[in-house]
């Protein structure tokens, strides 16, 4: 009878928890194909959460060929509406080594920012 009531305990605190992370869920959105030609930089995972009023995201990029790739990447930041936030983003360039992974971070510019694009240019 114990072990039902601690599992039962284990059950509805997993349940509780997973409703109130689904309440926040944040949809990743690209703006490129998930793999950039055949130049072989993918975006291996996208992480978006809220620090305090900001939403911030942080992706993963990675390069899945021997040669180092140079890449220039930005994130676009939307309201409600779909209209983009804040003046023109500028790109900001980054080194990938062979077979390797970056992460890259930003910031939304103003809390009104509800979605972003991340853009991506691997030369």
């Amino acid at each position: 009878m114990k072990r039902f009531l601690i599992l039962l305990a284990c059950v509805a605190a997993a349940a509780l928890t997973a409703v109130g992370c689904a309440k926040d869920e944040i949809t990743p959105k690209l703006a490129y194909p998930q793999t950039h030609g055949d130049k072989g930089v993918r975006v291996v995972s996208l992480q978006a959460s809220r620090q305090g009023d900001i939403l911030t995201v942080q992706a993963e990029l990675k390069n899945t060929n021997s040669a180092n790739a140079r890449a220039y990447y930005r994130f676009r930041w939307l309201d409600g509406e779909g209209t983009v936030i804040g003046s023109n983003a500028l790109w900001k360039p980054v080194l990938i080594y062979g077979n390797q992974s970056i992460f890259v971070k930003d910031s939304a510019p103003s809390p009104n920012a509800s979605d972003y694009r991340l853009e991506l240019n691997v030369e």
